[in-house]
């Protein structure tokens, strides 16, 4: 008889098959068309889509090369991205929202630059583009976070274990000690990741939001049927939107 353990194990390893059918499907890419009407939603997501793509690669490497730990920032980075690309794409002023947001991040930075080495060339590099008038910016992160998963079945929960990392929490004061015989030793190469199954679902959330994103782009009716039985199998959602008000989604197929 299987115990919980080794289901746990089986969905794991699943989940991370599905990760590398993903990076896959990416990097054998040798081209791709989408509708007039698509362009500028691909033109403003496929960057994100492939960092999160090289996120998703890079924490492989790292859990591969005994940094497991550190792959959960990828993780966190992974995941934090892909939720933004679906409520960009999914909402209906999203893309205008991502816009506005860029724009005015990109002259703060420019300008702040400009201050604090009081060099005046870095204004130069202020987009002249102008936001759509009256189009709003974007929400926090935390605000998407509580959109996309408003009863905070398991989104929420994988993202605060995730940023026990990213910041100076308890987790990372802890980790590289051990207490025996009432002595404190020290363990700087410790690699052991109690939160494992967190890191490789976060990699598969991120993934299939993603994927499905760039798939309904592009209209790659194959993969979109691959990753709809794929979300059935590995309860992996393709998309957030269920349960938006109508006025606010982009597509009510």
């Amino acid at each position: 008889m299987t115990n919980p353990e080794q289901l746990a194990e089986s969905h794991r390893r699943e989940v991370l098959a599905f990760v590398n059918e993903c990076i896959e499907y990416f990097n054998t890419l040798d081209q791709v068309r989408s509708r007039q009407t698509s362009r500028r939603a691909f033109l403003s997501l496929y960057g994100p889509i492939m960092q999160v793509v090289r996120f998703a690669s890079s924490a492989a490497l790292l859990a591969n090369s005994g940094h497991r730990i550190e792959g959960q920032v990828l993780a966190r980075s992974a995941l934090e991205y892909a939720l933004t690309i679906q409520y960009v794409y999914l909402r209906v002023d999203g893309l205008d929202r991502l816009q506005k947001s860029s724009l005015l991040d990109r002259k703060k930075l420019m300008e702040d630059m400009a201050n604090w080495h009081d060099d005046p060339e870095y204004l130069d590099m202020i987009p002249q583009e102008q936001p759509k008038p009256g189009a709003k910016g974007m929400p926090k992160f935390t605000q998407i976070l509580e959109i996309v998963d408003p009863e905070h079945v398991i989104l929420h929960s994988t993202y605060a274990v995730l940023s026990q990392v990213t910041h100076v929490r308890p987790g990372g004061r802890d980790r590289y000690f051990d207490r025996v015989d009432d002595q404190l030793v020290l363990v700087p190469g410790r690699d052991d990741d109690v939160f494992g199954n967190v890191t490789t679902g976060a990699l598969g959330f991120a993934l299939m939001a993603a994927t499905w994103v760039f798939a309904h782009i592009t209209e790659d009716e194959a993969m979109l049927a691959r990753l709809d039985t794929t979300s059935d199998r590995l309860r992996l959602p393709t998309r957030y939107d269920g349960n938006w008000p109508v006025g606010e989604r982009a597509f009510r197929d």
